[in-house]
């Protein structure tokens, strides 16, 4: 069976990335490939899923005093998005962390696909960040 690789942004904490990436495996599946997501999460925009943030900023220190104050929600909260990712996306055997490690070791696989209207969003992935992966 043929396999695809789809890149896409799927490691946010935020529902519609999460149910876009899925969608898309399970959409690709059901045409008759194989499908892995490229688990490429490029640690700028990894920083939002954390708990805590730890930036020197004004606006750090309120969003930590946040968190401690619903600390029990936002766990849970937390944890079912790292356990959506782990237990129903079927991702590939190794995490990128760069475009060179990309380059470096890419995936095997018949076909490569990106996805998601956030992979071109500059607020998310700066200018620099537009890269080869995506498009």
């Amino acid at each position: 069976m043929a396999t695809a690789g789809l890149i896409t942004f799927h490691f946010a904490h935020h529902y519609g990335a999460q149910l876009q990436a899925y969608a898309t495996m399970q959409a690709v599946r059901r045409l008759g490939m194989d499908c892995r997501i490229i688990d490429y999460r490029l640690p700028h925009t990894t920083r939002t899923n954390r708990l805590f943030q730890f930036q020197p900023f004004p606006k750090a220190v309120f969003l930590n005093g946040h968190t401690l104050a619903h600390y029990p929600a936002l766990r849970r909260r937390y944890q079912r998005f790292e356990t959506f990712v782990s237990d129903c996306m079927d991702l590939g055997p190794r995490s990128y962390g760069s475009l060179a490690e990309l380059r470096a070791d890419p995936p095997d696989c018949d076909v490569y696909l990106s996805g998601s209207d956030q992979i071109w969003n500059p607020y998310i992935f700066r200018a620099t960040a537009l890269t080869p992966p995506f498009s």
